[in-house]
């Protein structure tokens, strides 16, 4: 980590994330390659270093995660310019008492017998490290922003913020 101490970046973090109820979430299957998919973020407003997400026992993710925890989410609003990524350990958990707790109306669109459907398991995301590209430029003033290091051949003005975090 630069400059940024961890409570500023988790601060950062949360406020980038906040507004997400999705994620893509990556594995790695059964042949080695990454795998994403689009899973559905528990409390996106409360990240504190962890991640969750709620998902089905038979699911394929999970025999990915049993193999190798290692996972990746991604984030991006494309329209604000902003995306983060974030690396860490999944663990897959059948706390009854946590689903609940994390449980959110949206999550019956895929869990109709509510949070005390017993095939729901929990997906932990433990972030070792993440990144954060924030520019604070409207799409429009980016792209002039890159025609014109392109036209130049000078490197684009400060098109925003990008940290790295160690978490």
């Amino acid at each position: 980590m630069s400059d940024t101490s961890r409570e500023d970046a988790l601060a950062t973090l949360t406020d980038l994330i906040a507004d997400h109820h999705v994620a893509m979430l990556t594995t790695i299957d059964d042949d080695g390659a990454p795998w994403s998919r689009p899973m559905g973020l528990q409390q996106p407003g409360d990240f504190d270093g962890t991640l969750y997400f709620l998902t089905r026992d038979h699911s394929e993710k999970l025999a990915h995660i049993a193999r190798n925890p290692k996972v990746s989410v991604a984030f991006a609003t494309p329209s604000d310019q902003e995306y983060v990524t974030m690396a860490g350990t999944a663990t897959v958990e059948n706390d009854r008492q946590t689903i609940r707790d994390l449980w959110s109306p949206p999550a019956r669109a895929w869990f109709p017998d509510g949070p005390d459907d017993p095939t729901i398991r929990l997906i932990r995301v433990d972030v070792d490290r993440a990144e954060y590209w924030d520019s604070p430029a409207s799409v429009v003033v980016h792209a002039i922003g890159l025609a014109k290091a392109a036209l130049t051949g000078e490197p684009a003005d400060d098109l925003g913020e990008n940290e790295k975090v160690e978490l």
